[in-house]
Protein backbone atom coordinates (compact mmCIF):
# COMPACT_ATOMS: atom_id res chain seq x y z
CA UNK A 1 0.00 0.00 0.00
CA UNK A 2 1.27 3.43 -0.87
CA UNK A 3 0.24 6.46 1.16
CA UNK A 4 0.46 10.04 -0.06
CA UNK A 5 0.79 12.84 2.46
CA UNK A 6 -0.58 16.34 2.59
CA UNK A 7 -3.55 17.17 0.33
CA UNK A 8 -2.45 16.09 -3.08
CA UNK A 9 -3.10 12.59 -4.41
CA UNK A 10 -4.06 9.16 -3.13
CA UNK A 11 -2.63 6.19 -5.02
CA UNK A 12 -4.19 2.76 -4.79
CA UNK A 13 -0.80 1.14 -4.36
CA UNK A 14 -0.28 -0.59 -7.68
CA UNK A 15 3.30 0.66 -7.90
CA UNK A 16 4.74 -1.08 -4.86
CA UNK A 17 3.79 -3.88 -2.43
CA UNK A 18 5.57 -2.11 0.42
CA UNK A 19 4.03 0.42 2.74
CA UNK A 20 5.30 3.73 1.51
CA UNK A 21 4.98 7.26 2.80
CA UNK A 22 5.15 9.85 0.07
CA UNK A 23 5.75 13.56 0.57
CA UNK A 24 6.13 16.28 -2.04
CA UNK A 25 7.75 19.71 -2.29
CA UNK A 26 5.46 22.08 -4.13
CA UNK A 27 5.34 24.79 -1.52
CA UNK A 28 3.27 27.71 -2.81
CA UNK A 29 3.61 30.28 -0.01
CA UNK A 30 4.72 33.74 -1.07
CA UNK A 31 7.93 35.43 0.02
CA UNK A 32 8.78 38.92 -1.29
CA UNK A 33 11.53 38.98 -3.89
CA UNK A 34 14.75 40.59 -2.76
CA UNK A 35 15.23 43.68 -4.95
CA UNK A 36 18.95 42.97 -5.18
CA UNK A 37 18.31 39.55 -6.72
CA UNK A 38 19.15 39.46 -10.42
CA UNK A 39 16.98 36.85 -12.13
CA UNK A 40 17.59 35.26 -15.50
CA UNK A 41 17.03 31.96 -17.23
CA UNK A 42 19.63 29.31 -16.50
CA UNK A 43 22.03 28.89 -19.41
CA UNK A 44 22.04 25.26 -20.49
CA UNK A 45 24.91 23.89 -22.52
CA UNK A 46 24.56 20.42 -24.08
CA UNK A 47 26.09 17.21 -22.78
CA UNK A 48 29.86 17.19 -22.61
CA UNK A 49 32.46 14.83 -21.20
CA UNK A 50 33.73 17.84 -19.24
CA UNK A 51 30.40 17.84 -17.35
CA UNK A 52 29.84 14.08 -17.17
CA UNK A 53 33.12 13.20 -15.46
CA UNK A 54 32.67 15.57 -12.48
CA UNK A 55 29.04 14.46 -12.08
CA UNK A 56 30.18 10.84 -11.79
CA UNK A 57 32.87 11.96 -9.35
CA UNK A 58 30.22 13.60 -7.15
CA UNK A 59 28.15 10.40 -7.23
CA UNK A 60 31.20 8.47 -6.00
CA UNK A 61 31.91 10.99 -3.25
CA UNK A 62 28.34 10.82 -1.95
CA UNK A 63 28.48 7.02 -1.94
CA UNK A 64 31.11 7.31 0.82
CA UNK A 65 28.43 9.01 2.96
CA UNK A 66 26.03 6.10 2.43
CA UNK A 67 24.12 7.98 -0.25
CA UNK A 68 23.20 6.23 -3.49
CA UNK A 69 23.33 9.23 -5.83
CA UNK A 70 21.77 8.90 -9.30
CA UNK A 71 22.59 12.33 -10.66
CA UNK A 72 23.61 11.97 -14.31
CA UNK A 73 20.49 12.62 -16.42
CA UNK A 74 21.67 14.48 -19.55
CA UNK A 75 25.26 15.51 -18.89
CA UNK A 76 24.55 19.19 -19.48
CA UNK A 77 25.96 22.23 -17.70
CA UNK A 78 22.75 22.48 -15.67
CA UNK A 79 23.10 18.82 -14.69
CA UNK A 80 26.55 19.57 -13.29
CA UNK A 81 25.32 22.68 -11.43
CA UNK A 82 22.55 20.65 -9.73
CA UNK A 83 24.96 17.83 -8.87
CA UNK A 84 27.33 20.35 -7.26
CA UNK A 85 24.41 21.85 -5.31
CA UNK A 86 23.53 18.37 -4.07
CA UNK A 87 27.09 17.83 -2.86
CA UNK A 88 27.13 21.22 -1.12
CA UNK A 89 23.88 20.40 0.69
CA UNK A 90 25.28 17.15 2.06
CA UNK A 91 28.47 18.97 3.09
CA UNK A 92 26.34 21.41 5.11
CA UNK A 93 24.68 18.50 6.88
CA UNK A 94 28.10 17.09 7.78
CA UNK A 95 29.24 20.50 9.06
CA UNK A 96 26.23 20.54 11.40
CA UNK A 97 26.97 16.96 12.57
CA UNK A 98 23.56 15.83 11.35
CA UNK A 99 23.20 12.09 10.91
CA UNK A 100 22.72 11.15 7.26
CA UNK A 101 20.61 7.99 6.95
CA UNK A 102 21.21 5.62 4.07
CA UNK A 103 19.19 6.93 1.15
CA UNK A 104 18.91 7.28 -2.59
CA UNK A 105 18.86 10.73 -4.21
CA UNK A 106 17.70 10.60 -7.80
CA UNK A 107 17.59 13.06 -10.71
CA UNK A 108 16.72 10.36 -13.28
CA UNK A 109 13.65 8.36 -12.29
CA UNK A 110 11.19 11.18 -11.61
CA UNK A 111 8.78 9.85 -14.25
CA UNK A 112 8.39 6.61 -12.30
CA UNK A 113 6.97 8.51 -9.32
CA UNK A 114 3.27 9.38 -9.27
CA UNK A 115 3.17 13.03 -8.19
CA UNK A 116 1.33 16.25 -8.89
CA UNK A 117 2.59 18.21 -11.88
CA UNK A 118 3.66 21.19 -9.74
CA UNK A 119 5.98 19.16 -7.52
CA UNK A 120 9.73 19.49 -7.84
CA UNK A 121 10.84 16.94 -5.23
CA UNK A 122 9.36 13.95 -3.47
CA UNK A 123 10.46 11.68 -0.63
CA UNK A 124 9.35 8.05 -0.58
CA UNK A 125 9.88 6.08 2.63
CA UNK A 126 9.03 2.42 2.87
CA UNK A 127 9.75 0.05 5.73
CA UNK A 128 10.97 -3.52 5.49
CA UNK A 129 11.48 -5.35 8.78
CA UNK A 130 11.19 -1.98 10.55
CA UNK A 131 14.09 -0.55 8.55
CA UNK A 132 13.43 2.51 6.38
CA UNK A 133 14.16 2.51 2.66
CA UNK A 134 14.46 6.17 1.72
CA UNK A 135 14.30 7.51 -1.83
CA UNK A 136 14.31 11.23 -2.67
CA UNK A 137 13.47 12.19 -6.25
CA UNK A 138 14.04 15.60 -7.86
CA UNK A 139 12.67 16.95 -11.14
CA UNK A 140 15.61 18.87 -12.65
CA UNK A 141 13.55 20.61 -15.33
CA UNK A 142 11.66 22.48 -12.58
CA UNK A 143 14.70 24.65 -11.88
CA UNK A 144 14.47 27.08 -14.78
CA UNK A 145 15.66 30.28 -13.08
CA UNK A 146 19.12 31.31 -11.91
CA UNK A 147 20.08 34.09 -9.53
CA UNK A 148 23.10 36.35 -9.87
CA UNK A 149 24.74 34.24 -7.13
CA UNK A 150 24.26 31.11 -9.25
CA UNK A 151 21.42 29.54 -7.25
CA UNK A 152 18.91 27.59 -9.32
CA UNK A 153 15.26 28.09 -8.39
CA UNK A 154 11.78 27.32 -9.66
CA UNK A 155 9.52 30.32 -9.22
CA UNK A 156 10.50 33.79 -10.39
CA UNK A 157 8.35 35.52 -7.76
CA UNK A 158 9.78 33.33 -4.97
CA UNK A 159 13.52 33.02 -5.60
CA UNK A 160 14.58 32.51 -1.98
CA UNK A 161 12.06 29.79 -1.16
CA UNK A 162 12.04 27.75 -4.36
CA UNK A 163 15.74 27.03 -4.70
CA UNK A 164 17.09 23.53 -5.14
CA UNK A 165 18.77 23.93 -1.75
CA UNK A 166 15.51 24.74 0.05
CA UNK A 167 13.74 21.79 -1.63
CA UNK A 168 16.61 19.49 -0.68
CA UNK A 169 16.56 20.43 3.00
CA UNK A 170 12.76 20.19 3.12
CA UNK A 171 12.87 16.65 1.73
CA UNK A 172 15.87 15.63 3.84
CA UNK A 173 13.91 16.59 6.96
CA UNK A 174 11.12 14.21 5.92
CA UNK A 175 13.69 11.47 5.32
CA UNK A 176 15.46 12.03 8.65
CA UNK A 177 12.21 12.26 10.63
CA UNK A 178 11.01 8.99 9.12
CA UNK A 179 14.37 7.39 9.85
CA UNK A 180 14.33 8.60 13.46
CA UNK A 181 10.67 7.99 14.31
CA UNK A 182 9.90 4.72 12.58
CA UNK A 183 6.80 3.91 10.59
CA UNK A 184 4.11 4.13 13.27
CA UNK A 185 5.14 7.42 14.84
CA UNK A 186 6.00 9.06 11.51
CA UNK A 187 2.56 8.23 10.11
CA UNK A 188 1.01 9.58 13.29
CA UNK A 189 2.88 12.89 12.98
CA UNK A 190 2.07 13.04 9.28
CA UNK A 191 -1.63 13.03 10.09
CA UNK A 192 -1.53 15.41 13.06
CA UNK A 193 -1.79 19.19 13.17
CA UNK A 194 -1.29 21.70 15.95
CA UNK A 195 -4.26 23.70 17.23
CA UNK A 196 -5.23 26.92 15.48
CA UNK A 197 -3.53 29.22 17.98
CA UNK A 198 -0.19 27.46 17.54
CA UNK A 199 -0.65 27.24 13.77
CA UNK A 200 -1.24 30.99 13.59
CA UNK A 201 2.10 31.54 15.33
CA UNK A 202 3.86 29.03 13.05
CA UNK A 203 2.42 30.78 9.99
CA UNK A 204 3.76 34.12 11.21
CA UNK A 205 7.17 32.79 12.23
CA UNK A 206 7.75 30.38 9.32
CA UNK A 207 4.95 30.11 6.72
CA UNK A 208 1.46 28.71 6.23
CA UNK A 209 2.72 25.54 4.55
CA UNK A 210 4.33 24.54 7.84
CA UNK A 211 0.82 24.31 9.38
CA UNK A 212 -0.24 21.46 7.06
CA UNK A 213 0.92 18.76 9.49
CA UNK A 214 3.58 18.07 12.07
CA UNK A 215 5.83 16.53 9.41
CA UNK A 216 5.51 19.58 7.15
CA UNK A 217 6.20 21.77 10.17
CA UNK A 218 9.46 19.91 10.79
CA UNK A 219 10.42 20.04 7.11
CA UNK A 220 9.83 23.79 6.79
CA UNK A 221 11.50 24.59 10.12
CA UNK A 222 14.58 22.58 9.13
CA UNK A 223 14.65 24.16 5.67
CA UNK A 224 14.48 27.66 7.18
CA UNK A 225 17.26 27.00 9.68
CA UNK A 226 19.56 25.32 7.15
CA UNK A 227 19.16 28.18 4.68
CA UNK A 228 20.19 30.75 7.25
CA UNK A 229 16.85 32.02 8.54
CA UNK A 230 16.28 32.65 12.24
CA UNK A 231 13.35 31.33 14.26
CA UNK A 232 13.14 33.25 17.52
CA UNK A 233 10.09 31.67 19.17
CA UNK A 234 11.10 29.40 22.06
CA UNK A 235 7.73 27.65 21.81
CA UNK A 236 8.23 26.79 18.13
CA UNK A 237 11.79 25.63 18.79
CA UNK A 238 10.50 23.33 21.54
CA UNK A 239 7.72 21.95 19.31
CA UNK A 240 10.34 21.10 16.70
CA UNK A 241 12.25 19.02 19.25
CA UNK A 242 9.04 17.29 20.37
CA UNK A 243 8.31 16.31 16.77
CA UNK A 244 11.74 14.68 16.37
CA UNK A 245 13.16 17.13 13.87
CA UNK A 246 16.85 16.67 12.95
CA UNK A 247 19.02 18.19 15.66
CA UNK A 248 20.84 21.26 14.32
CA UNK A 249 24.12 22.02 16.10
Amino acid sequence: MRVFSVHRVIDSGAMSPRKKVHTEASRHFRVPCNDTCSINFCAIRPASISYIKPIKKIESALKKLGVNAILLYDGSEKNLILAKKMQVCFAKLKEKNITIPKMTVDFVNWRNVFVSKDSAAVTDISWEHNKPIIEVFFKPKSYTQQSAAGDLFRIKEMPQNSTFESDFFHEFAHAHQGFLCGEKKFNQLRNEKFDQKINDKIAREINSYATQSKTEFVAEYFCYKMTGKEIKSKMINELYKQCNGPEIC
